[in-house]
């Protein structure tokens, strides 16, 4: 289904959707980018050029901006049912009168966003609708290791952690513990036991295709999940509508 921007298909309408996305500050990759006029361009809008220009920390606006426009296209890919054209510029964070939280505009769209920073990260999350009932959580992957007690050799542990189409979409380390740790806050959130839980993603591309909780293996249509990893960073948001049949 081709879908417009702002337009969500019949059966998407009151789904509740969240994106998570973070930025490890400490890898090479994020380096200051507030100088570079061909990124800034390519990027950002003219309204959140301005905005880095007179932010107090230019280079980390840089990221909050990027994190943010991350996170919201997570949400739109699963709103219209297909991986909309990500056209960074296209989405602009905003702050509007009326709203009580900076949002993202895409379109005729509006997402709701959430950001977090800190010394050796940036997280942002979206969220389409009304007061959400969201977890947003984050980890490194030592950290991450730690908690779960698992050892860095993936192959001692995969297989008796996973489903088959759940290992069909890991790729890496890091991609394997942010789903055990999203997995067990969303078992927590549903209160339901966590070996009845999967996340899995549509047949496609590696890193093209949006991770959906399942249940004994049928999409839950009253939670979503989001994951994000960078550098050491792990990132997850879990969110739970009780209002949806699932």
């Amino acid at each position: 289904m081709k879908a417009k921007p702002g337009v969500t298909p019949p059966s998407e309408a009151g789904r509740p959707f969240v994106g998570v996305d973070v930025v490890d500050l400490t890898d090479p990759r994020a380096r200051d980018r507030s100088r570079d006029t061909r990124f800034l361009d390519r990027v950002f809008s003219p309204l959140e050029r301005e905005r880095i220009r007179s932010a107090d920390d230019p280079a980390l606006e840089v990221w909050i901006l990027w994190a943010a426009k991350e996170a919201a296209f997570k949400v739109f890919s699963k709103l219209h049912g297909e991986l909309p054209v990500f056209r960074h510029a296209a989405y602009e964070v905003t702050d509007e009168p009326g709203l009580p939280v900076t949002a993202l505009r895409y379109g005729d769209s509006r997402l709701a966003l959430g950001v977090e920073t800190h010394p050796e990260r940036v997280l942002a999350w979206a969220w389409n609708g009304g007061a959400p009932e969201i977890l947003v959580a984050r980890s490194t992957v030592p950290g991450a290791l730690a908690t779960l007690g698992l050892d860095p050799d993936r192959e001692r542990w995969e297989a008796a952690r996973f489903r088959p189409r759940e290992r069909d979409s890991i790729h890496g380390l890091p991609s394997a513990l942010v789903r055990l740790l999203a997995r067990r806050d969303a078992a927590h959130m549903l209160g339901i036991q966590e070996d009845v839980l999967s996340i899995e993603c549509p047949p496609g591309h590696t890193g093209l295709r949006p991770p959906y909780l399942h249940r004994t293996g049928t999409i839950l249509r009253n939670a979503d999940v989001s994951l994000s990893h960078d550098g050491r960073q792990l990132a997850w948001a879990v969110r739970v509508a009780r209002s949806v049949g699932g």
